[in-house]
């Protein structure tokens, strides 16, 4: 077991260099040799010089404080052979408690950007009655009783489109939704009872969406552990960031 050099000069681990030269200096008076010949206070009087030669010493002091072990130190008048162990660093682990606060806000924070793409889809604002101005097919499947690509021109906007059955002709009267946020559009035929997305609104953007939606919903649980609400805002950061990216592209 390593010697409390503090406890052996009587002294503080805050204590000074001035209160461990004084320490030492009366515990000299009262241990030397010459004053007290006994030999368990010649003993005592060894354990003394050594502790003052490590605490008196900055340097040596750091390793001792910091636990490092001394070897060959039996030799206190020739500093210049003291030799250090130092053990083998270990690596230390990422302390995410430090971490923890900054987590849940970019967690609040996806989860209120991810909120947004659900409302935008749950609610849209009425643009009315269109006319097409033009309308093109891209493409064509005959899967589903066919299946036409289309490209519609309106004074609301120009989108894609896939219709099944029978393709948009210019002139058709479309009724159509608009999203308050993103502008995602959505429209209606006069034979059709509900709006669909069109497909400049990828599905994907709401599938980014749930996952952003429920990293940002685990990393706010007060009980979570740091290093998962970490691990949380960085998937919920990830996917904010590709949402962007798809309504750039969009």
């Amino acid at each position: 077991m390593a010697k409390d050099y503090y406890q052996i000069l009587g002294i503080t681990e805050e204590a000074d260099q001035q209160e461990i030269k004084k320490a030492y200096r009366q515990k000299a008076l009262e241990l030397h040799p010459d004053v007290n010949p006994s030999p368990e206070a010649i003993a005592i009087f060894q354990e003394v010089k050594e502790a003052y030669k490590v605490l008196g010493d900055e340097e040596a002091r750091v390793h001792y404080d910091s636990g490092t072990v001394i070897i060959n130190f039996e030799d206190f008048e020739e500093p210049a052979q003291r030799q250090y162990y130092q053990p083998e660093p270990q690596p230390v682990p990422t302390n995410f408690k430090i971490y923890a606060k900054q987590s849940t806000r970019l967690c609040a924070l996806a989860l209120v950007f991810s909120l947004t793409f659900f409302f935008d889809w749950l609610v849209q604002g009425d643009l009315g009655t269109t006319e097409v101005e033009h309308a093109e097919v891209s493409d064509y499947s005959g899967r589903n009783g066919g299946r036409y690509f289309m490209h519609v021109v309106t004074s609301f906007g120009n989108f894609k489109t896939v219709t099944f059955g029978s393709p948009i002709y210019a002139g058709e009267i479309l009724e159509m939704k608009k999203s308050h946020i993103y502008g995602f559009l959505k429209y209606k035929r006069a034979n059709e009872t509900q709006f669909q997305f069109t497909y400049n609104t990828p599905s994907m953007i709401f599938f980014l969406a749930s996952l952003v939606l429920l990293a940002g919903f685990f990393g706010i649980i007060p009980n979570t552990k740091p290093e998962r609400k970490f691990n949380a805002a960085i998937i919920g950061c990830f996917f904010s960031l590709t949402l962007v990216i798809f309504l750039l592209a969009a």
